[in-house]
C-alpha cells in the first residue's frame, strides 16, 4: 500500500522543505504558535487534495528541546498506518558558537521515524531516516520506539556521530 497523500505530503515534503529552507523561521513559528501552526499547515495541504484524501489532524503535537548548542523540535503526526508514513519528524538546528564562522557538516537536519513492517510483513517496526539538503532520503534501519524522548536521543546520537566524521 502507498502512503496516504495527506500524511506523506505533510511529513516528508512540506515540513521538510519549510524547515530546511528557513530553519530559524520555522522554529520561531513553532515556538510562538505551537500546534496551531502545525494544524494550519495540515489544513492548507488538505485544501489542495480531493475530499476523500483529506485526513483529520488528530494527534498532531510537538516537543521543543532547547540545548546549549542546538534546538530540536519533534513533531508527532496523526497515527501512521502505512509503510513509509512518518510517525514523528525531527527538526534539528545546530547553533554555532559566536567565535566559529564555518560549521563542519550541515546546521539544519530533518529526520523521520517511519512506520514499517518486518520481513514477515505483519510485525510493525519503526524505521529511522533522514532527508538531506539535496532531497535524498537516507534510511538508517530500525528506529527507536515512537516516543519523543527515544527519537530525540536517536537524533542526538546520529548528529554527534556524523559531526565526528566531518
Amino acid at each position: 500500500m502507498q502512503p496516504r497523500d495527506h500524511h506523506y505530503i505533510f511529513g516528508h515534503l512540506v515540513l521538510r522543505n519549510m524547515f530546511l529552507s528557513e530553519p530559524e523561521r520555522f522554529l520561531t513559528h513553532l515556538q510562538k504558535e505551537g500546534t496551531g501552526f502545525l494544524a494550519g499547515i495540515w489544513r492548507r495541504i488538505g485544501q489542495d487534495l480531493p475530499k476523500k484524501k483529506v485526513l483529520p489532524p488528530t494527534g498532531l503535537a510537538y516537543d521543543l528541546q532547547v540545548e546549549p548548542d542546538a534546538l530540536l523540535a519533534i513533531v508527532r503526526l496523526p497515527p501512521a498506518s502505512v509503510t513509509a508514513e512518518a510517525m514523528l519528524v525531527g527538526c534539528h538546528l545546530r547553533r554555532l558558537p559566536p567565535e566559529e564562522k564555518v560549521a563542519p557538516g550541515p546546521l539544519a537536519r530533518f529526520f523521520t521515524l517511519e512506520y514499517g513492517v518486518r520481513d514477515d510483513l505483519q510485525t510493525p517496526r519503526t524505521v529511522f531516516c533522514e532527508w538531506n539538503g539535496e532531497g535524498v532520503h537516507l534510511n538508517y534501519g530500525d528506529g527507536p520506539p515512537a516516543e519523543f524522548a527515544a527519537f530525540a536521543a536517536a537524533i542526538r546520537e546520529r548528529v554527534s556521530t556524523s559531526r565526528l566524521l566531518h
